[in-house]
């Protein structure tokens, strides 16, 4: 992707940089000192970030490819084991609380229905924000249990199973809600706005999820979460 090349573009073009003010003109002269020294200068943190680790990713992978194209005879960073980091953005939740979740979730009315269907779903599936506002009604086999996710991450389509109860909460959103609310019959996306009838965003979701939770008494929870959950 675009993204991913600029990114490769951008780390290398730095390496390469740091490279030359060591007067190291050809790869055949890149030592592990000399690596690790430039790796030293990447985090100014007390703990490896997430940045820090795809720099370090992106370096190794491309003294690799040097390797594979005999460029140079081993790669220095060939036993190095990148760092891990934490990440407090997207918390897992726990199976017990998950489950109290799910039982204690109100549906008393036309938006709650559609954050309970939410939920479900994204629990049920793994699924990214974004896969659950793109998704739409022919995409969901109702019969075999399995959703069509088109144009995912990387853009690549995938095919995910979804679990019964999911099934049920979205039959009951597309029976009892959705048709209260769509205003343009062109679109299929599963999931929309109750103001304009269209394909609900990425804020739609949270909100959705985060309204549904708090009139139940809940915790709000992230989108993202749900996929991370086991």
């Amino acid at each position: 992707s675009y993204s991913t090349l600029r990114a490769y573009r951008k780390d290398l073009g730095n390496f390469e940089a740091h490279l030359a003010c060591h007067s190291i003109e050809h790869a055949m002269n890149i030592s592990k000192a000399t690596v690790l020294n430039y790796l030293k200068t990447l985090n100014g943190n007390e703990h490896p970030t997430k940045a820090y680790c795809n720099q370090i990713t992106r370096i190794i992978k491309y003294l690799h490819y040097l390797e594979e194209e005999s460029i140079i005879f081993l790669s220095p960073l060939r036993d190095y084991s990148i760092p891990s980091y934490q990440t407090n953005n997207y918390p897992v939740i726990g199976k017990v609380e998950m489950e109290k979740i799910l039982m204690d979730t109100k549906t008393f009315d036309p938006l709650c229905i559609k954050g309970k269907a939410i939920i479900e779903l994204a629990y049920s599936s793994a699924l990214r924000p974004r896969e659950v506002y793109d998704l739409k009604i022919p995409d969901i086999d109702f019969k075999q249990g399995i959703l069509f996710i088109e144009q995912s991450k990387n853009r690549k389509d995938r095919v995910v199973p979804v679990g019964r109860n999911a099934l049920a909460w979205i039959k009951k959103y597309l029976q009892e809600v959705r048709p209260r609310y769509i205003k343009d019959k062109s679109h299929s996306y599963l999931f929309i706005n109750h103001k304009t009838g269209e394909r609900l965003t990425v804020w739609g979701v949270r909100w959705a999820i985060q309204e549904t939770l708090r009139r139940s008494g809940n915790k709000p929870i992230k989108p993202y979460s749900l996929r991370v959950t086991s």
